[in-house]
């Protein structure tokens, strides 16, 4: 599988795509993600396309193979935005 380049011009939010962004940064595909978070590559690909919010856990593994904090990934941020509000916390 050929390697995608990051675009120089893609800045630390990558846009509407963080975890893309995170991931061609760090030189893996999405299989090798799915391979060394022990989640599914369609679990990678459906969370770069904003098909599925992810969990908590499969979060925290991506952010721990990418090196990036999970908040600094924004699909992160939304999920547990949505998360907060259906418990009521503010």
């Amino acid at each position: 599988m050929e390697r995608e380049a990051v675009r120089e011009d893609a800045g630390p939010a990558g846009g509407d795509r963080p975890l893309r962004y995170w991931r061609l940064r760090a030189g893996l595909t999405q299989r090798e993600l799915a391979a060394r978070s022990g989640v599914t590559p369609e679990t990678v690909c459906r969370l770069e396309q904003g098909a599925r919010p992810g969990t908590l856990r499969t979060w925290h593994r991506l952010s721990r193979v990418l090196g990036v904090d999970p908040e600094r990934i924004t699909e992160f941020r939304r999920w547990l935005e949505r998360e907060l509000k259906k418990v009521g916390a503010d």
